[in-house]
């Protein structure tokens, strides 16, 4: 089952993401139909470190990346049901993985899920060659 680790809101330092985020983070895409397994509409999100190396194409990314996944229940990106957060760690952090951590994050900035990798790199494995970022991978 789901085990909740101690992150309960949006101030506590593990969560991978501030609240205000939309405010200080590059939206990379549009309310659209998103594959992952949930089957949500999505808008996805990074951070200033990673963005110059998603623009460019030019990988791996930097420690400190940040990619948020705002999941929505509606077709036009209204009413978030959660986000998926991808966190680039230290070299060495998570070698199976490119070093990336996850986080399933509720709708009100609680951590459901911390740092479970095995079941994340599965569907980012293809995209090893854009350092398991799925998004705005070219194939």
């Amino acid at each position: 089952g789901v085990v909740a680790v101690a992150c309960s809101s949006w101030d506590d330092p593990q969560l991978f993401f501030p609240q205000s985020y939309e405010s200080s983070y590059h939206k990379l895409h549009d309310c659209r139909f998103g594959a992952h397994p949930a089957g949500e509409y999505i808008v996805s999100w990074v951070n200033d470190a990673g963005h110059a190396t998603h623009e460019a194409g030019t990988y791996p990314y930097p420690a400190g990346t940040v990619f948020i996944k705002a999941q929505y229940t509606d077709k036009n990106c209204t009413e978030v049901s959660r986000y998926t957060v991808m966190h680039k760690a230290a070299t060495g952090t998570a070698a199976n993985s490119g070093d990336w951590e996850w986080q399933h994050v509720g709708a009100a900035g609680e951590v459901n899920e911390c740092c479970q990798v095995d079941g994340c790199i599965s569907c980012h494995a293809p995209f090893a060659k854009c350092d398991y970022v799925a998004t705005g991978c070219k194939q």
